[in-house]
């Protein structure tokens, strides 16, 4: 119940009735402006929890792209090396059929000098 320094003056001044009607009125009115002040700290604290929220999810944005940017250049580097590799695997081959080319080429022209008796044996 609210109190009134001076009570005794209100009650002669009223009926029990609007007395009480007061004191009711007076009751709301100062549990709405604590519920204001409740809206008001909510309010306040739901914006630092947002501004925290906002933060933290940058701070984790940031990790994951400086994640994605090394994966990334974790795979140029594989494919790199792999492209070095085929490529070394390609000449080694390109050198391989030069030489079986040369072989063959060298094999029918000793065929065709004895064939021919070019070599006189």
């Amino acid at each position: 119940m609210l109190l009134f320094n001076s009570g005794k003056k209100l009650e002669k001044a009223f009926t029990e009735e609007q007395f009480a009607a007061l004191v009711e009125v007076l009751e709301q009115r100062e549990s709405n402006a604590a519920t204001r002040e409740d809206l008001r700290e909510t309010e306040l604290q739901l914006q630092k929890d947002l501004r925290e929220t906002e933060l933290r999810l940058q701070l984790e944005i940031e990790k994951v792209r400086a994640e994605l940017k090394s994966d990334i250049e974790k795979v140029r580097a594989d494919l790199t090396a792999e492209m070095e590799k085929m490529r070394t695997e390609a000449a080694v081959a390109k050198y391989t059929l030069l030489k079986w080319q040369f072989a063959i080429g060298l094999a029918i022209v000793c065929i065709m000098a004895k064939g021919f008796g070019w070599l006189g044996f």
